[in-house]
This record gives structure tokens, sequence and C-alpha cells, in this order.
């Protein structure tokens, strides 16, 4: 996918601000960012409402350091359903994700060239 617009759920300060720059060498926007679950459900209804047009949502199956069940990306993941015919997902992350019905790629670890990599291939 070329000239995608991204939002990134990522917890890690670091590498949710060094994606904007990468995502944009590369051709695509990043649109809106959340590192907690509680913000970025907020952005999920945005995304539902077409207040925030995202073609590809960046995701932490964990949007905190001290939860590591991945229930932070389900919940995401059920929340976005609505929009699941026109949202593409790459996670960082190897849960399976694919029984929400939803496009989802899983990268495991956290390799931002290895995601983008992932959405220009979408």
């Amino acid at each position: 996918m070329e000239n995608a617009n991204i939002v990134v759920f990522e917890d890690d300060t670091f590498l949710r601000e060094a994606f904007g720059p990468l995502a944009t060498a590369e051709g695509h926007s990043v649109i809106a960012e959340a590192g907690n679950l509680a913000d970025a459900l907020s952005v999920v209804d945005r995304i539902i409402s077409n207040e925030i047009l995202a073609d590809v949502i960046v995701l932490d199956g964990n949007l905190g350091f001290t939860d590591k069940s991945g229930n932070d990306a389900r919940e995401i993941i059920k929340a976005l359903k609505p929009a699941a015919d026109r949202i593409k997902i790459v996670g960082f992350s190897s849960l399976s994700m694919a029984e929400y019905g939803l496009n989802v790629h899983a990268e495991s670890g956290k390799s931002v060239t290895k995601v983008l990599k992932a959405i220009d291939n979408f």
C-alpha cells in the first residue's frame, strides 16, 4: 500500500515517536497515535465515526508495561470490527488476531522496518 494513513497504538514512547519520521520517509503519514488503552479506544471511536480516515493501524498487543496478556490488542480489535472492511492492522505481536475477522498481519518483535514492509505489502 502506498501513501497509507497510519495510526500507531504503542506504549513505548521512543518507538511510537520514532515511527512517524520513518513512515514519512517511506511515503506514509502517521495521522494519530496513542500510548494507552483509553486513548487508543478514543481514537478507535474517531475512526469508526470517520473523523479519522485511517488505512492501517500499527498495534502493540499490550499498551502498558505490566500486563503482557495481549488483552489490550483484543479489546481494540473488537472495537474496530465496524471498520473491518476498510482498516488493515499490523501488530507488534504474535497474538492470533485473525479470529476477530479483521485483516491482521502480526510481526513478532518490535521492528519498525518489518512493520513498514508489511504495510507496503498490503
